[in-house]
């Protein structure tokens, strides 16, 4: 059986979110989305890096841990553009295609360090 989740939001404030009539904490945003199947799908954003919550069944966490604005804030230019200047210059790479790979590989670096 699937858990009752209910969203109200009003102008301009962060959605009140329950689950089962239990509220969660530090919610800041909310998406309804409907499966193929007509399932109605519930999707959202926690202000909390990590969250103490015990989950219901059929609610499951897709992923914690820290934005992509903390990515951003303590990315390095100098360091990013060093990693696209060897990707470029391992493979027959775009100056793109090397920015991208090297965003990717920092990304990675930043996911396995704070997980």
């Amino acid at each position: 059986m699937l858990p009752t989740v209910s969203v109200q939001a009003a102008a301009g404030e962060p959605p009140t979110v329950t689950v089962n009539g239990s509220p969660v904490a530090g919610v800041r945003s909310a998406q309804v989305t409907v499966t193929q199947d007509g399932i109605p799908q519930v999707s959202i954003l926690l202000h909390a890096a990590v969250v103490d919550v015990e989950l219901p069944a059929g609610v499951s966490v897709l992923q914690a841990g820290p934005s992509a604005a903390e990515f951003a804030e303590q990315l390095n230019p100098a360091r990013l553009e060093g990693l696209a200047l060897q990707q470029q210059e391992m493979a027959d790479l775009s100056m793109g295609e090397s920015f991208a790979n090297a965003v990717a590989q920092l990304a990675a670096e930043f996911t396995h360090n704070h997980a």
